[in-house]
């Protein structure tokens, strides 16, 4: 009975501390790994991340950012890259698995700002729903995909956008994390860019309505 009773202890204790990680919490505004303190993370999360992120403003490089933070599998080892009506965003992440671990650098897919052939919907918006909007832009690469992206911080600011995404990013519906004890959720969901077959209809629309004015 004992016995019993130990072996029952020690299980519970493993179970309880399995899901138990800590790490590193920081960001900066730079492409050098940054420091911080080691904070506990969420139950959900089972990883440590780093995730470094560029953005790009009419094709110029306008920010970087390197974050650690706590995460789950999903989100380990990713590139992908997103661009919508303000930019385009490329981001690359690594993980590991221990207390208070450092993940290796990221390191970001080649730039690749040749059009595709798809175009989707853009628009961006501080709310907590998708936003929708009569505006296209050309995607760019391997972005493939129409995104529709809402991303919540600490259940206070909600940003909802539409733009091109990878395959990759639209892999990831639902992400959760935390930093410095913000915790922050995003969902995706994304199309196979029917968006550009409507805007082609359009642009078909418009250039008959043209034509016919001009014949008469």
């Amino acid at each position: 009975m004992v016995y019993c009773v130990l072996l029952l202890s020690v299980i519970s204790t493993l179970t309880t501390t399995s899901f138990s990680l800590s790490c590193v919490q920081c960001q900066d505004a730079t492409d050098v790994p940054c420091t911080g303190k080691t904070a506990p993370c969420p139950s959900s999360a089972d990883i440590c991340v780093s995730k470094y992120t560029e953005t790009f403003i009419a094709g110029l490089l306008f920010s970087k950012l390197y974050m650690r933070n706590c995460g789950d599998r999903a989100t380990c080892s990713v590139s992908s890259s997103m661009t919508t009506s303000h930019g385009r965003v490329i981001t690359s992440s690594t993980c590991c698995y221990t207390e208070g671990c450092s993940p290796p650098r990221p390191v970001l897919p080649p730039v690749n700002f040749k059009k595709n052939g798809v175009v989707c919907k853009t628009c961006h918006a501080m709310q907590s729903q998708p936003c929708d909007s009569d505006t296209y832009t050309d995607c760019l690469g391997n972005e493939t995909k129409c995104l529709s992206q809402v991303s919540t911080v600490a259940g206070l600011t909600s940003t909802a956008m539409r733009g091109c995404a990878t395959p990759s990013l639209c892999a990831i519906p639902h992400e959760e994390g935390s930093l410095e004890h913000l915790r922050f959720i995003s969902d995706t969901t994304c199309t196979d860019g029917g968006a550009g077959l409507h805007y082609c209809l359009y642009l078909l629309g418009v250039t008959f309505i043209g034509l016919f004015k001009v014949m008469y």
